[in-house]
């Protein structure tokens, strides 16, 4: 807001379509940095990755057992 009371927010902004646009670019564009860095983080590390794996196995056991045994909650209050 000006010193007279107007708002000058809406006479500088951008119409729709155009932020529209710049938003979908910008999302493609981070979207393919993000592959890109992955896809050689995968293929330059790859000793490192199938090293982790048998660990990466060992830790989904107590993760999938806290997700499995979540409906089993005991209450003292239904009668049972």
């Amino acid at each position: 807001m000006d010193c007279c009371g107007n708002d000058n927010k809406r006479k500088n902004a951008a119409p729709k379509s155009v932020r529209n646009g710049r938003w979908w670019f910008e999302k493609l564009a981070f979207l393919t940095f993000f592959l890109v860095g992955g896809y050689y983080l995968v293929t330059e590390h790859r000793a490192h990755l199938f090293g982790f794996l048998p660990y990466a196995i060992l830790l989904i056991c107590p993760i999938k057992h806290l997700f499995m045994h979540k409906g089993h909650h005991r209450s003292s209050g239904d009668g049972k």
